[in-house]
């Protein structure tokens, strides 16, 4: 009977990873909001999230950071949301890390080149966590 309950119980977990796998994140807009000072603003990343299967995920949480090359310049955490079937749409606001991000941008004018964003996205359903890392604007 325990190795049943066993059997079943990694059988509810791979199917549970896969139905997390099978959730495209994509981004489809980057906004700057601009809050009273630098460390209050936040740069929001616009994601579109593509459900193919017939059940809802239940995320617990999505964090991750932005970063250009290897400094991050802002970070981000979300509360627990559920994906529904279909196509949701979902907002990413990383709070902007003014040292670093201020020398990112300076530089940037500076060298009047785009700096490439990296974004790493960790996302955790009940058991399992699977990450992802996608350039934003390269």
């Amino acid at each position: 009977m325990l190795v049943g309950g066993g059997v079943y119980l990694g059988y509810r977990l791979y199917k549970l990873y896969q139905l997390g796998e099978k959730v495209t994140y994509t981004p489809i807009g980057v906004s700057f909001v601009r809050g009273k000072s630098i460390a209050d603003s936040v740069l929001r990343v616009r994601m579109k999230l593509d459900n193919p299967t017939d059940a809802s995920v239940n995320m617990k949480s999505v964090d991750g950071t932005i970063s250009v090359g290897s400094d991050v310049v802002g970070v981000f955490a979300s509360k627990p949301f559920t994906i529904n079937q279909g196509e949701n749409f979902f907002d990413l606001d990383f709070k902007i890390l003014p040292n670093s991000a201020g020398t990112i941008f300076l530089q940037a004018v500076i060298n009047k080149k785009t700096p490439v964003f990296k974004v790493t996205l960790n996302k955790r359903t009940q058991f399992i966590t699977t990450s992802e890392t996608f350039d934003l604007n390269a």
